[in-house]
């Protein structure tokens, strides 16, 4: 599937992107307006940008979040931010990752607030992306869903 980024001047580029996954979204003249991203996972494949999986997820799945890829889970998520410019859908695609480094250097995945969340989440990030990256898609939501963990 392609997926385009639209501005008011119309469309600036295509690319490949996740089957079933739309992204659209504006920049505004003050920067990305992160509310305008728009996408839709197939049920139960909710993965956030920062590769926390929102389907394991109780406000997920109580009905009171959308997934991280509908709408921002936390407004100024710096991760959020980045995976918007970047027109990618997960930090797994980012260009400055792409071989064996290590996603705890990057500052965004790897900071204060993550660190909070991986406590309370019981969740590894950086750990989440490198597989992510490195065995696919598949391999991630089998993971995810056997351990029953974001």
């Amino acid at each position: 599937m392609l997926w385009a980024q639209i501005t008011r001047g119309g469309i600036e580029k295509k690319s490949e992107a996740h089957e079933n996954v739309l992204i659209i979204h504006k920049k505004e003249s003050e920067g990305v307006n992160m509310g305008q991203i728009i996408s839709e996972p197939p049920v139960g494949e909710h993965i956030a940008p920062c590769g926390l999986f929102c389907t394991n997820c109780g406000k997920f799945k109580r009905g009171r979040c959308k997934g991280c890829q509908i709408e921002p889970g936390f407004g100024r998520c710096s991760v959020r931010l980045c995976v918007i410019e970047k027109g990618i859908t997960t930090c797994a695609e980012c260009p400055d990752f792409q071989n064996e480094r290590d996603f705890r250097e990057c500052a965004k995945v790897n900071n204060f607030i993550s660190k909070m969340i991986a406590l309370f989440t019981k969740s590894d990030r950086p750990v989440a992306l490198a597989l992510l990256r490195d065995k696919g898609r598949d391999a991630y939501l089998q993971d995810k869903r056997a351990s029953n963990k974001m």
